[in-house]
């Protein structure tokens, strides 16, 4: 876990203790209040997922950038901004379910120097996405979170689009070969 949450309930644990001393009524822990407080553990892993998308994402569009490939890089970039867009909406749930949103530091990131390992590398992690985020549905099926499951299954939507506009991609390639493909790609 990074220093961040660290140092947010380190901040909170003091704001408590000096409302304690002043008198002032320190909210209790009464147990799960929303339905989907279980799944906080299970938002954290897919919120960790998503930072390593957002990180395999980022070195592939400079990458592409700095290959002059403008059309492949403007599309890394809108599922780089998805990643990020899945970022916040699992971080503000977390934080509504009561939990403190953690980023783990080992980031698992599978950078690809060719286009065809970038493709790879970025399957690999969707599918894997795509895996998750069917089971956490169930999981959010299971608490009664009807919230959670809903934007579960918005972003697994989201995750099997990227599968989908990869694959094609990879026919593309694998049709036309990959100098004709890359050339369309300027």
């Amino acid at each position: 876990m990074s220093q961040v949450p660290q140092n947010i309930r380190a901040i909170v644990s003091q704001a408590l203790e000096k409302r304690a001393a002043e008198g002032t009524p320190v909210p209790q822990e009464s147990g799960p209040r929303i339905p989907g407080k279980a799944l906080v553990p299970v938002l954290n892993t897919l919120l960790t997922s998503e930072f390593v998308a957002i990180h395999q994402y980022t070195g592939h569009y400079a990458i592409l950038k700095n290959f002059g490939y403008e059309k492949l890089a403007k599309y890394v970039l809108e599922h780089l901004n998805d990643e990020r867009r899945h970022t916040d909406m699992l971080a503000y749930r977390i934080a509504f379910l009561g939990g403190t949103p953690e980023i783990s530091a080992a980031l698992d990131a599978s950078l690809g120097m060719t286009v065809p390992q970038m493709f790879a590398n970025d399957l690999a992690k969707e599918e894997g996405a795509v895996t998750a985020y069917n089971d956490s549905v169930v999981e959010a099926v299971n608490a009664k979170d009807t919230v959670t499951r809903e934007m579960l299954e918005s972003i697994c939507k989201d995750e099997d689009h990227h599968i989908d506009e990869i694959t094609t991609y990879q026919g593309q390639i694998e049709q036309m070969g990959l100098g004709q493909f890359l050339v369309t790609q300027l």
